[in-house]
C-alpha cells in the first residue's frame, strides 16, 4: 500500500503558537496552532509557550510530539 501523505523534515516553534514546518519534499509552511491549542482540552498544556517550544519530529516525519507526550499527525 502506498500513501501520498507528506512527511515532515523539521519543525520549529515560533511565537504565537505557530510552527514552521519544512517538508521532506522541500516545501515549507507556517502552521498556526492557536485554535487547536486554545479550543481542544487535549492540547491545553501547550498554552504555555515554553512547553510549546519543546516540539520535535517523530516517526520518520509522520508527526510531531512535544516533550510532555502530546502528539499531532502530519496529516492534520
Amino acid at each position: 500500500m502506498t500513501t501520498n501523505a507528506r512527511r515532515i523534515a523539521t519543525v520549529e516553534a515560533q511565537p504565537g503558537h505557530r510552527l514552521k514546518v519544512t517538508w521532506q519534499d522541500g516545501g515549507e509552511a507556517v502552521v498556526d496552532m492557536t485554535g487547536v491549542v486554545h479550543k481542544q482540552a487535549y492540547f491545553a498544556a501547550l498554552k504555555d509557550e515554553a512547553v510549546f517550544r519543546q516540539v520535535e519530529v517523530i516517526d520518520y516525519g509522520t508527526g510531531i510530539e512535544w516533550a510532555n507526550g502530546i502528539d499531532y499527525s502530519a496529516d492534520s
